[in-house]
Order: structure tokens, then sequence, then C-alpha cells
């Protein structure tokens, strides 16, 4: 069993087990299970985060233009130096442009041109990571497309670092999530803050996914 899962990874779930390996080994499979199920969950949140923000994000542009294109990227989150703590200059909008460019070149869309059909618009906005998402409620984007449009994606009077800290973490804990990694005291924490995001995004939504969602019963299974 630890040739399987190796003793260094193994040994996380020993030590919450005090070291009593089959019921580390039931944790194990404890933690896969609800891995599985709060993806599940959080496969709604990014959904009804992406579409949302997309569709705010739309506003600002003239209705023949889209946001995702080149020069239209540009205009929206135009290159901004700062420093970092090593004291070494950098564009911080140079990394989201670059992701918009690659999903751009990954569907074969035009460079240049400040129109996509529907179509591959979908596909990058479907194509684009969590990251990328959450980078797009940055502080330094407060008094432009916070103020302007992304604000109302959410329910009124939310503050912009309420929601950016909540998906920071939640994008943290997605992370852990997909590399199958032990997360046996972040996910009661990770669920809470991921209703809260839906009860301020789209209260429909959030009742669905509370009606389906595994998550609760398997926190109370808890072996």
């Amino acid at each position: 069993m630890q040739d399987w899962l190796t003793i260094d990874r193994f040994k996380t779930y020993l030590r919450a087990a005090g070291n009593n390996t089959q019921r580390a080994f039931d944790l194990y499979q404890w933690n896969t299970a609800v891995n599985a199920a709060l993806l599940h969950d959080f496969a709604h949140v990014e959904v009804a985060l992406r579409n949302a923000l997309h569709r705010e994000l739309s506003t600002l542009v003239q209705p023949s233009l889209t946001w995702l294109a080149a020069p239209t990227a540009l205009t929206l989150f135009p290159v901004a130096m700062t420093t970092n703590k090593a004291g070494t200059s950098y564009d911080a909008n140079e990394w989201l442009r670059g992701r918009l460019h690659d999903a751009r070149v990954k569907f074969k869309c035009g460079h240049t041109s400040q129109q996509l059909s529907p179509t591959d618009a979908g596909r990058i906005v479907a194509d684009l990571t969590f990251g990328v998402w959450v980078e797009l409620l940055h502080s330094r984007f407060e008094p432009t497309i916070w103020t302007n449009a992304l604000r109302n994606a959410f329910a009124q009077g939310i503050a912009r670092q309420d929601v950016y800290s909540r998906l920071r973490t939640l994008n943290d804990v997605r992370n852990r999530l997909a590399h199958h990694e032990p997360n046996l005291t972040t996910v009661n924490k990770a669920h809470r803050e991921l209703f809260w995001l839906l009860s301020v995004l789209d209260r429909d939504v959030q009742r669905h996914v509370r009606a389906h969602s595994q998550v609760a019963s398997l926190l109370a299974a808890k072996p």
C-alpha cells in the first residue's frame, strides 16, 4: 500500500490516524471521495462565475466587439509596471493578457481582429483557467473593470476584496483537489466559502448545488 501511495504521501494520513494503518487508509479513501464531491460542487461555481464575469466584461465594449480580442484586451488590461519584493520591475497584466493570447492561438482566432465568433468566444471563456477569473478581481482593477462592470456580477454592496479573498482560497483548494492532495482539514472551510460565493453570485445556483452536494454527508462520515 505504501509503495502504491508512497511513504511520504501516506504518512500524512498515518499522522492524522494516530499511526493506525487501517484508519489511515480509510482516511485516504475518504479524502478521495470528498475531493471528488467538492470538485463536483466547484464545477458549478466555476461555470457560474466565468459566465457572469464574461457577461459583465462584455458590457465594456461595443456590441460588435469582444473583450477577449487582442486590441480590447490591451485596453482593458494595459501595461502596468510595478516592482516585486526583489526590486524587479514587471508588467502586472502581462500574465493575464498572455492567457488570453494563448487561448486565441489554441483556437486559431485572429490576433488583431476585435471580433470573434460566438463559438470562438465561448471556447475561449471555457478554456481560461479559474486563476484567470480570480485575477480579474485583483485590487488593481478596482477603479476600472470592477467599478465599471464586474461588481454587477455580484449582489449589491458586495466588496471586491471579500470576493477576491475567498476566490484565492478556493483556487488554492481547487488546485490541491486537482492534484489529489490531502485536504483533511480544509474541506469544511472551503465548502463554506464556496456557498458564500454562490450566495452573492447566484442564489438559484446555490440552491441547486446545495440540493445535490455530497460534501456535507461525507464530512459527517469522516473516519
